[in-house]
Parts: structure tokens; sequence; C-alpha cells
């Protein structure tokens, strides 16, 4: 581009132009992704000579008056706005700088005046445009925007979640699944509401395809991830209070489906401990397995810190607990201590009915008080044999009174109407019912039996009692005490520091410390034996 060139070319400079402008050197694709209409500014043709002044000819080669092929490997750096010496561009750096940035757009790696344009990142242009069009109602716009999106970056779990609810609105349950798995795949999140929100939405699309055990577990996660001080009618709350609405929607109309969902819950939580305690054991360099809880054999053994998967365990498989727990500290008393519990001594049963000639219904009707107390207010009801062998199954239990269904967990009334069953309702009296009349029962009912009987001994003591068939014993044993599994038992003569306060029928029994140990009563066998109970009388 010759001397004077500048002033000889008109405000807006057509393809003809530029090409004798520039010679053979003429880049004609780049001029033709910079023109509008066919034309390109003149200053733009000028800057692309190496920012010649507009007011000032000079004397330049034709190597810097051409459209450089060059250029484009060697490209000259774009001064911004405010950048330029006095006298360059002046007024029309604005405009030039608009140009040069629109060319951002173009998808070639080289664009007019030669310079490399970066290709824009526009995963995230195409994300926030997809929630636009959501926000609109505009789901089919959404989909084609999240689907390119995908396309760009298929690892960013964000655009999945995305994905997901589009299907969801659209009640493409099966895609909808699909994408929630992934982004539950890909999180790197561990906890929060935004997890637990995920969790909710494939619950419900696994509930809409008809897997309602699985929608179950993931109602589970969802909770178990998610806050858990929210209530329904929060601002901005996540979706766990609706997933505790499902859940308990779900047991209600199906208790049989809650039961297996409890026992996998059990059975996973049994599997991270045992995988646990072999990583630690592997780290210290040595072996306990010894401790490791074992859900196997008629009677289990399980660590005293696994009580509660314990339990939980037990009655999803439709049994009752039998927890035989002879450690020195009565764990068992202690834990039900500070939880919502009532309590049945079985001593004093035994005491009232053949030691204080108290009416058998007297004792009976005793029983039953204690039973609609747990069964009103959703407790544990826990009987506490300790060392004796109380005839449940023959003298205290009563249709009227004490249903010898307390030890079976599939009848319970949980989560039900207990004056509309035919085995509960007769337990259940007028005055025990609301201003409806009905008596519904908390899901949180359940019954425990403790027993400080030891494993090798407690079916022959118990089995005429008790229905062993409803019951799973388990035979508690504390880690701490290296490979002794039994733990320490009491001492003969000794007293519990422990003790439930109060429990004096325990202390006379033993002799105020004086007789024999937690095994055997004076008569040097198990109490609630009716030889020892007539010898005692």
């Amino acid at each position: 581009m010759g001397a004077g060139a500048s002033t000889s070319l008109p405000e807006l400079v057509d393809k003809h132009q530029a090409k004798t402008a520039a010679g053979d050197r003429f880049d004609e694709a780049a001029f033709d992704a910079a023109a509008v209409d066919g034309r390109v500014p003149r200053e733009v043709l000028l800057k692309a000579a190496g920012l010649e002044a507009l007011d000032k000819p000079a004397a330049t080669t034709g190597a810097a008056s051409s459209f450089l092929a060059s250029n484009r490997r060697n490209p000259p750096a774009m001064p911004m706005a405010g950048e330029h010496a006095a006298g360059v561009l002046g007024q029309y750096d604005k405009e030039v700088v608009t140009a040069a940035l629109s060319l951002q757009h173009v998808t070639r790696g080289d664009g007019f005046l030669g310079a490399e344009v970066r290709k824009s990142t526009d995963s995230e242009s195409l994300f926030a445009a997809t929630w636009g069009s959501i926000g609109r109602g505009e789901l089919r716009e959404a989909k084609q925007s999240i689907d390119s999106a995908l396309l760009l970056d298929p690892a960013n779990e964000k655009f999945y979640y995305t994905r997901a609810l589009i299907y969801a609105r659209t009640a493409e349950w099966r895609w909808a699944l699909a994408d929630y798995t992934q982004y539950l795949n890909l999180t790197q999140i561990v906890a929060g509401p935004q997890l637990a929100n995920a969790y909710y939405s494939r619950a419900l699309c696994l509930a809409k395809l008809g897997h309602r055990l699985q929608a179950l577990r993931d109602l589970d996660r969802c909770i178990k991830v998610g806050p858990t001080d929210e209530q329904v009618t929060d601002k901005d709350a996540s979706l766990v209070p609706c997933a505790v609405v499902a859940r308990y929607a779900m047991i209600s109309a199906d208790p049989e489906m809650g039961l297996q969902a409890a026992k996998e819950a059990a059975d996973e939580a049994a599997a991270a401990k045992r995988k646990q305690a072999s990583s630690e054991a592997a780290a210290g360099g040595t072996d306990r397995s010894s401790q490791d809880t074992v859900y196997e054999g008629q009677c289990w053994q399980v660590a005293i810190t696994d009580l509660e998967g314990c339990i939980e365990r037990a009655l999803a498989s439709r049994k009752t607990p039998l927890l035989l727990d002879r450690t020195r500290e009565q764990v068992v008393d202690k834990y039900y201590f500070y939880q919502p519990s009532t309590v049945i001594e079985a001593k004093r049963l035994i005491l009232e009915a053949r030691v204080a000639n108290v009416n058998m219904d007297l004792v009976r009707e005793t029983l039953r008080v204690q039973l609609v107390h747990a069964l009103r207010w959703g407790h544990t009801l826990l009987i506490r044999l300790t060392n004796t062998a109380a005839d449940f199954a023959n003298a205290y239990c009563h249709p009227d009174y004490f249903p010898l269904e307390v030890f079976d967990p599939s009848t319970h009334p949980t989560s039900q109407d207990a004056s509309s069953s035919p085995v509960w309702k007769r337990v259940v009296r007028e005055s025990d019912m609301d201003a409806s009349k009905t008596f519904t029962v908390p899901s949180t009912f359940r019954v425990v039996l403790s027993s400080t009987f030891p494993p090798d001994k407690y079916e022959r003591y118990l089995t005429e009692s008790l229905p062993l068939a409803k019951l799973q014993p388990a035979h508690l044993i504390d880690p701490s005490k290296g490979s002794g599994a039994d733990a320490t038992p009491l001492l003969k003569g000794q007293i519990a520091g422990e003790q439930l306060k109060g429990d004096r029928t325990s202390l006379v029994l033993q002799g105020w410390g004086k007789g024999p140990g937690p095994d055997e009563n004076p008569a040097g066998r198990p109490m609630g034996m009716c030889d020892t109970i007539a010898g005692m009388s």
C-alpha cells in the first residue's frame, strides 16, 4: 500500500479496492470473514496495514500495505482503547476495537487482520442459554442447548443434572434416570442440599418407572446426606422434607417393602463397618477379625458399637432382638436409659405373681398399661429379663392384655390405627383412644428383649418361656477387651455400678451383694424356672 493510499481509499472499501491495494498478498477469505455487505471500513484496512496514521501519508512499502498472510503467524498485538499514542487512530479507537472484537464469534482459527482468534468456550454460554430457555418454558430449545454443551464438555456433571431436569419435566423418566445417575457418578459432593435433591429426583424417576424399592433407597440416601433441620414450609428448603413425607407414604402403603429396605440398609452399614475394621487392622498390623460383628448363625456376635445396627437388622428380618448383654457396663440398660423407652422388669413380674401372690389379671393389666403407653408414644418396649426366664408364653401373655404377637414385629400396628386391628384392638380400651376414637401407633414403636444369659445357655433356659422362633439372639461383645468376646461378666456377689437406679429387685435376689452371680439365684438355677420359684415361696 503506497504513499497516499490512505487518502485515496473511500470510507468503506470493497473487495476489488482492497485487492488492488494489497496486491498479490490479498487474503480473500479473511476479507470475507470481516466484511459487512461486502465492504470493510477504511480504518480497519489501515489497521491491518500496521496502524498507519489517517491524517499523514507515509511512504510505506508494499509489505506493510496488504492483508499479510504472514501476519496470521506473527500478528501485531492489538492495542486496546486508551493505549495508543496521541494522533494514532484517535477518535476511531472505539470503532476499530469493536470491529476486532466482533470477530470473536468466527469459528476459524485465523480471522481478518491475520490475528489468531481464540475459540470461544461455548459450553458455559450454552448452559446459561439452557436455563434461560427453561425459565421461559421453552424446553425443546433448552434440550438442544444442553445437548450442544455436553458435546463440548461431556464430563461436566451439572450439564447432566440440567438435562435430567428437562427430561423429568417432559415425563421422559427413563432418560432422566440415566442423567441423574450420571450426575451422581460424576459429582464430587459428599453431602448437602444439592446432592440430596439429586437423590430425591432420581427416586421420583424410579417410582414413576415402577422400581419402588430402589426409589425408597434413594429417599433414604436423600434424607441421610441432606440438611436435618428443614421443614417443607421453609423458604429455599431442599427436597429432604419432601423425601421424609414420600418415604412415610411409601412405607405406610407397603410395610413389607419398608422392612426389606431397612434390612438392606443394615447390611450396607455392617459391610462398611467390617471394611473399616479390616482397613484399620491392616494399617495397625494387628489381627482384629475376632472383634468384628458377625451376623451369622443362630446367635449373632455383635460389638457394642454396632448395637443400633444389630437392632435394625433384626427388626428388618421380622424378628425381635434378644440382646444377650453380659458386659460389666450393661450397655443395653445404659443405652435405653437415654432413649424414649418403656421398661418391663421381668423379675418384678415374678415377684408379684409368685411371691406376693398378686392376681394374675392385675399383673397382666400392668403389662397392658405399659404396652399401651409404648404404643401411644412410639417408645421402644424393653423387656428386661436379666437372669430370669419369666414365662410369657404360658402365663403372662393374654390376647386381652399382652398378646403373644408382641414378640412378632410383622404384626405390630406401626403407622396404623391399632383399634382397627383384629389383634391389637383387644388390647386398646376405649379410654385409651383419642377424640376421634382411633389409636394411631407411631412408626418408631418396637420391642427389644435383654438378658444376661450366656450364648451357650439362653436357649435351654428360655425355650419354654418365650417364642424363640420369633426372636433373634445377639451376643454383645466389647471389642476393647480383645479376643475375649464374652466380655467381663460381673463377679459373684458384685453389684453393678451401672445398674438402672431403683432396680431393687435385682439387689434383693442377689442377696444384697452377698449371694451368687448374675446367672444364678440363691437356689443355683435361673430365676423364673418353676422349681426355683417354688423353692423361694
